[in-house]
């Protein structure tokens, strides 16, 4: 009688959290030098250089423009009700 084919289960999505975990492990390996450390690895580098263009940095100068704007929008705002309840006198 033949044997079954073996399973082999090959993930079609990535795992992300998995993936970091296995970094966090390795680099935790290579600090005890349990493992020589390796030369480079791309993934390294992820995001490394998007804290310097300004395009990646979508939200940081958001409070600092809308602050002034929803300032200047609600004292227009008062000023109108003030205008229009004052000028019913």
């Amino acid at each position: 009688m033949n044997k079954p084919r073996p399973f082999n289960h090959q993930p079609i999505y990535i795992d992300a959290r998995r993936e970091r975990l296995e970094q966090v492990e390795q680099r935790a390996r290579q600090e005890l030098g349990l493992v020589p450390q390796s030369a480079y690895v791309p993934s390294d580098l992820h995001g490394v250089f998007s804290a310097a263009q300004k395009q990646r940095r979508k939200g940081r100068g958001l409070l600092l423009w809308s602050l002034p704007m929803l300032l200047g929008v609600l004292l227009v705002i008062l000023a109108s009700v003030l205008l229009i309840a004052f000028s019913k006198q």
